[in-house]
């Protein structure tokens, strides 16, 4: 295979899930695109909940390099449902059934949000869990999301201080059995995985004062989802917002921790004859070992990470160098995973076989 390069993409990060005082976040968009500009991020996907006020009243935009975008957080009291690309605001108060399919009837795309979360009764939040497994109407799920994570991690009054002191000691990597459901709905469609930081600026009361514990600007150097694009942006905002929401739409994309490092130049392809087979995309084949998988991982200097092929999440291969590659063995959905000192960095979207 070598010598054998796939087509050329253009890969652009940034930040998925994101609140402001349209609803329960703690600043208003323009504060937070600002600060999505000043941590790099190509683009911003704004989720308040139940309200598309802001589309209507700010507009998406261009914000410096920063391509803001606004959807929605559909919010019952389970079954949490991201929304992008609707005009219209859907209701709540729908069967999950009723409101995947209108965003699907608007030509939006939309992800099951923090389908495992667990809540803190320290907290005394409660979990929004996703419940309604009988759905089809959608598009992927959101199997990392940071800040539903953390907030889980706060089982104590100590788990929270060292939670509050050090964000990353709450977070360790997606959680096995949101994992787990996503490896089992892709036996059946492609179901595409995104990335989310649930980002809300929160902050407490100390000693009288108010004080941010999650600002904005941390929160975007965490987890991103990665893009790759067939063509760069071209700084046109209805253009490049159909740029964003194709590739997440095909699972052209991954995501990552970028307080383990900076995974951009990751890649993971398959090769079938002359066929080249991207991240999101399926292909079958008629028999084991007809396509012959690789990935890559930019380098790293300290601390070696491990990267693993998985089919149906169960290990195919793995390796503590920056190159993997293996055959198929049979159809299934095969990812990538990649850790580093024992804490989860990057995630690829499946390569779907089919028999």
């Amino acid at each position: 295979m070598k010598g054998m390069l796939p087509p050329e993409r253009y890969e652009v990060s940034g930040v998925i899930h994101c609140h402001s005082t349209y609803s329960d976040g703690m600043e208003p968009i323009p504060v937070i695109a600002e600060a999505a500009n000043q941590a790099g991020l190509s683009f911003l996907l704004m989720t308040d909940h139940d309200n598309l006020a802001p589309l209507h009243e700010l507009g998406e935009q261009w914000v410096g390099s920063t391509l803001l975008l606004i959807g929605l957080e559909i919010t019952p009291r389970h079954n949490h449902y991201l929304a992008y690309g609707v005009s219209s605001p859907i209701s709540p108060h729908l069967p999950p059934a009723a409101f995947t399919a209108a965003v699907a009837e608007q030509g939006g795309i939309g992800f099951l949000a923090h389908p495992f979360e667990r809540g803190s009764s320290h907290l005394k939040q409660n979990s929004y869990s996703w419940e309604d497994w009988s759905v089809t109407a959608f598009t992927g799920m959101e199997v990392w999301n940071y800040f539903s994570q953390w907030i889980g991690a706060c089982r104590s009054g100590w788990a929270t201080a060292r939670a509050v002191v050090d964000w990353r000691s709450a977070i360790h990597a997606p959680y096995p059995e949101t994992l787990a459901k996503w490896d089992e709905l892709g036996q059946q469609r492609r179901v595409v995985g995104i990335g989310g930081m649930d980002a809300h600026g929160v902050k407490v009361s100390v000693l009288g004062r108010k004080v941010t514990i999650h600002p904005y600007l941390r929160a975007f150097r965490a987890i991103r989802t990665h893009l790759l694009l067939p063509r760069p942006f071209a700084r046109e905002v209805r253009a490049d917002r159909q740029l964003v929401y194709d590739a997440l739409a095909e699972g052209a994309c991954f995501f990552a921790n970028h307080e383990h490092g900076d995974p951009t130049g990751f890649l993971f392809v398959g090769r079938h004859g002359d066929q080249w087979v991207e991240m999101g995309q399926e292909v079958r084949a008629e028999r084991p070992g007809e396509v012959f998988l690789s990935t890559r991982i930019p380098y790293v200097h300290q601390g070696k990470p491990v990267m693993r092929i998985l089919k149906d999440g169960a290990v195919l291969a793995e390796t503590d160098d920056c190159d993997l590659q293996a055959w198929d063995q049979g159809p299934g959905v095969y990812r990538v995973e990649v850790w580093r000192k024992g804490r989860g960095w990057i995630f690829s979207n499946p390569i779907y076989i089919r028999g």
